[in-house]
């Protein structure tokens, strides 16, 4: 393992090499402090950037800090290591050539389901057994079944989510789902990834939608740290809080002090919407609320007392001035020009956003070049 602490103008110290034992390690680094006493001339003008600004020039009168960290190795390594993704492919050994098939079609069967997010049909498995069989035959066993696995990776079922009609439906009918596909889109709404064991086994049973059986998951689904997503994901693309104008500012200040907020508003915007959905709260206190979550950074910019620290906390607000969603620094600046507010683009993003109504401009037919214009008359 090598260290390196990088400054300006190409000045770097690198340290010695560490060994490091194979296998699953915690590693960290440091700057051990050998002088006591204040460093001469700390200046740094912000927080996002490592550059100083006294008389050692830029990078040098700030805090020491870790450029590159690099692990290299194993060196001189022999055999395959036991790794948790082979772990979880392989989950059976053969230990004769006749063991090696039936074990194949298992992992092949298990793993496309897993990808899918629905069981395969015998159909489909034999379609990817032929796969394996090749590469095996040349390569062995792992070879195979890698193979088959890439083959599986590569398709329409594992890229897209895809559903199927009724054989009997007609068109422009409304249709109930299928569970599987009904398992899919809970799961990647509440938690941005496949279904897991549970839910995937209720599909699969018809079982998910019986009455009451979907909302009994989705509260599981929502008591589980991976219903996080809804706030991160979906939350942010909704209100736009992860993508939000970044306009030229019409200073230097304005510029330096919107990019040290620019995540911590979007990261207190998901924090508010995630708290409304596990305190099910009411809808109207996406608009109502009276409080916000800031850290030490942003409550100092907003004028909240007692807030220390980088961890975001739950605050109130001491007047009426902010309420809700209306009130969270991500909306108001995506909903400004560069320096001064814009009631246009708010009322544009309250209707786009909030009431779902998207104006859909005309498109303008060009006159021919071989027509000549109408004169316009003038109208006092």
């Amino acid at each position: 393992m090598l260290a390196y602490e990088s400054g300006p103008a190409g000045r770097s110290l690198r340290s010695e090499p560490i060994p490091v034992r194979a296998g699953q390690q915690h590693i960290a680094a440091a700057f051990v402090r050998r002088v006591e006493g204040p460093y001469e001339d700390l200046i740094r003008p912000h927080d996002w950037s490592f550059a100083g600004g006294g008389s050692g020039g830029g990078g040098v009168t700030t805090l020491p800090h870790v450029k590159d960290l690099i692990i290299k190795g194993p060196y001189r390594a022999t055999g395959i290591s036991e790794t948790v993704s082979r772990q979880q492919i392989f989950s059976c050994r053969p230990t004769t050539p006749v063991e090696e098939r039936p074990c194949a079609r298992q992992i092949v069967s298990r793993l496309g389901a897993e990808a899918y997010r629905r069981p395969l049909a015998a159909g489909e498995i034999d379609r990817l057994m032929p796969l394996y069989e090749r590469s095996a035959e040349k390569g062995g066993f792992e070879v195979g079944v890698r193979d088959a696995l890439e083959a599986i990776l590569g398709e329409p079922y594992f890229i897209f989510r895809l559903e199927k009609e009724p054989a009997a439906t007609e068109q422009g009918t409304s249709y109930h789902i299928a569970d599987v596909d009904l398992a899919s889109r809970l799961s990647f709404f509440l938690w941005g990834a496949p279904p897991d064991h549970d839910l995937l086994t209720l599909a699969t049973q018809g079982k998910l939608s019986v009455p009451g059986a979907l909302e009994k998951q989705a509260r599981r689904m929502l008591a589980d740290p991976r219903s996080e997503a809804l706030g991160t994901r979906f939350a942010a693309q909704w209100a736009a809080a992860a993508g939000r104008r970044q306009g030229a500012s019409g200073s230097e200040r304005l510029s330096q002090l919107r990019r040290q907020h620019r995540r911590g508003d979007a990261q207190g915007t998901e924090l508010f919407f995630d708290s409304l959905v596990r305190e099910d709260r009411s809808l109207l206190d996406l608009y109502r609320a009276n409080y916000t979550f800031v850290n030490e950074r942003l409550a100092r910019h907003y004028g909240f007392p007692n807030v220390s620290g980088n961890d975001f906390r739950r605050v109130e607000y001491p007047d009426d001035t902010r309420r809700g969603l209306l009130g969270q620094g991500s909306v108001l600046v995506q909903t400004s020009l560069a320096n001064r507010t814009s009631p246009v683009l708010r009322g544009k993003w309250v209707m786009e956003v909030l009431m779902a109504r998207r104006r859909h401009r005309r498109r303008r037919m060009r006159r021919p070049s071989t027509i000549p214009a109408r004169p316009r008359t003038a109208r006092c």
